[in-house]
Order: C-alpha cells, then sequence, then structure tokens
C-alpha cells in the first residue's frame, strides 16, 4: 500500500491533543446551519472541504507549500461547474467553508459513520488540524450519519462532547424527499466531488431512473424507507442519551435555533465554557416551504411511528 504525502510528517503530531465537538442531529435537521454559525464565533478550529478532500497531505502542505495551489483546485472545479451552493439547498459551498468529516471516512464512498476501523483517520485528520491550527481550540465535527451512532463515538473518543440538534419530524422527513429528488432530478456537482459512488450512481441510466422512482412524490416507497430510518435513529436517542454524562452535551432543536439564535448559540457556547458573546441573528434565515402533500397527508403516521422521539420534544401532528 503506497504512502500517504503525510507520513513523513506523522511523528510530529506525537504530542498533540485534541478536544473534539460533534455536531449531531437527523440529515437535514439544521446541523449544517449550526455548525457554520458556531465556526463564526471563532471559538473552534472546523473541518473544511479542503481538509476532507486533502486529508491524506494537510502536513504536506503546510510544511512545504502546496494549501493554495489545492484551494485554487476546488474553486476552479466550481467555476468550471456552475456550482455556488450545495445545490440541494441554499448553502454557499466553497473549499474553506465547514463540511462534514463523513466523507473522507471511506474514502468518498460507504460508510459515512465511526467506525472501529475508520475512527484513525478521523482522529489524524483531528490531530492535524489543531496542529496547524496552534490555538487550543476545540475541533468542531459534523455528521448527521453517526447521530444513530453518538454511543459508538463516545467510546471511540472518550473526551467527546455532544451538541444534538433536533426539528419536528415531519419537517426532516419532507426536507429529505425534497433533497434527495433534486440530487437525481440532475447532477448535483458538489456532491459528484465528495462522494465518487453518486457520481456512478448518477452517470448509470439504470440507477438514475431507479432512485428518481424510489424518491418520487407519488410512490411511496423511499419516503416509507427514510420514515424507518428515522425512526430507528429517533429511538437510539431516546434510549440512549442518558448514558450520556449531562456535561458532555447539549441539545437544541432548530425551532428555537431559528426563533431564538443569539440565545440558542449563547445556550450552546456557555455549555462548553467558552465566549457566549455572539450576535448570531444575521446568520440564521429559516426558509418557509410548504409540506409536500404526499408528507403531509402521513403526518399522523410520522408522528405516531417516532411517538417516544416527538413526546420527549413535545412535537405534535402539524395542522
Amino acid at each position: 500500500m503506497t504512502a500517504s504525502p503525510d507520513s513523513l510528517y506523522m511523528e510530529r503530531l506525537a504530542d498533540t491533543s485534541f478536544r473534539p465537538v460533534f455536531i449531531l442531529g437527523f440529515p437535514r435537521s439544521g446541523t449544517t446551519i449550526l455548525y457554520r454559525v458556531l465556526e463564526k464565533t471563532g471559538q473552534f478550529n472546523v473541518v473544511t472541504l479542503y481538509h476532507v478532500l486533502y486529508h491524506d497531505r494537510l502536513l504536506s502542505h503546510h510544511f512545504n507549500g502546496g494549501k493554495k495551489a489545492a484551494i485554487d483546485e476546488i474553486a476552479a472545479y466550481f467555476e468550471r461547474h456552475g456550482v455556488d451552493t450545495r445545490e440541494a439547498d441554499s448553502l454557499s459551498v466553497g473549499p474553506c467553508q465547514p463540511t462534514e468529516y463523513g466523507f473522507m471516512l471511506p474514502e468518498r464512498g460507504f460508510p459515512w459513520n465511526l467506525t472501529e476501523k475508520n475512527s484513525g483517520r478521523l482522529s489524524s485528520l483531528c490531530k492535524k488540524i489543531a496542529f496547524m491550527a496552534g490555538n487550543g481550540r476545540p475541533v468542531l465535527l459534523k455528521n448527521p450519519f453517526d447521530f444513530g451512532n453518538f454511543v459508538r463515538v463516545k467510546r471511540l473518543f472518550p473526551n467527546a462532547r455532544f451538541v444534538f440538534i433536533h426539528r419536528h419530524p415531519v419537517d426532516v422527513l419532507d426536507s429529505q424527499m425534497r433533497g434527495l429528488r433534486q440530487t437525481f432530478r440532475q447532477k448535483n456537482d458538489y456532491l459528484a466531488l465528495i462522494f465518487n459512488k453518486y457520481d456512478a450512481a448518477y452517470d448509470n441510466p439504470l440507477l438514475r431512473q431507479f432512485f428518481r422512482q424510489l424518491f418520487s412524490p407519488y410512490i411511496p416507497l423511499g419516503l416509507l424507507y427514510m420514515l424507518q430510518r428515522n425512526a430507528r435513529a429517533g429511538r437510539y436517542y431516546v434510549d440512549n442519551i442518558d448514558w450520556l454524562p449531562a456535561e458532555d452535551y447539549v441539545a437544541v432543536t432548530y425551532e428555537e435555533l431559528c426563533r431564538h439564535p443569539t440565545e440558542t448559540v449563547s445556550r450552546i457556547l456557555g455549555h462548553f465554557d467558552l465566549d457566549t458573546s455572539f450576535d448570531a441573528e444575521r446568520y440564521i434565515q429559516p426558509r418557509d416551504t410548504d409540506t409536500a402533500p404526499r408528507v403531509r397527508t402521513l403526518n399522523g403516521f410520522i408522528c405516531r411511528r417516532m411517538r417516544r422521539y416527538c413526546r420527549r420534544f413535545s412535537y405534535s401532528p402539524q395542522g
């Protein structure tokens, strides 16, 4: 196996430690906007798209140059493909934008969640980021696919702390379905860059048509599949959250983040003994969308399927 370009420099990390803080929640529950807002506070080191795509040569770039060329390469890709947002939503993209670590765990394939096998890769990335930053700040990490996996994450990283964000399950499922339909309606060049299996699936006419049918608004199979995944993750949270020491996590909702951004962010920062004087108002711009008819008709069923999770956060069927 070929050694990575960073292998010559790893010994320099021998005395480097890091404090990980994981943002976890359902996909489309607000993890990305929360990640970006917390990054704006200037009190965390974050994982960027550059870190994800060049995780095996960050130290080489740090000591020998190369970071600017790599960033320019990513920027040129976006310009060439006309990409300025994630395409599934309105959030901007760029080489230095905070990005979820899940995409670098399997070399842009599967799985996207932490396991005993791939945890060393994340640990190495965090050490590199901490070393290069040299400021002692916590490393802020975000990956929705570890929401139903946080007990293992805590065991793999005993000093880990967590920010959980929750959103009404009906809104989560509606947003997930919209995003998936958009992803297979037209090619998402941002996703193709960080997830090569999507690139291959979209370029295969049979697979592309299969996924279009699966997540069609007229066929409930994809919706029911996603609901099953969400229900499983919701049960996992309810069953296991009390296992975490109270001082190791803080839980907020997307709804309160939108209504009271500054107060919500201040509560998160205060929980980690950080400076709470940050005005988050201008960074939170929730989108108002009408729930898709198919999701709306299953409103009560969704809440019953996720009864215990809904009860914990006082989520009731939407009118």
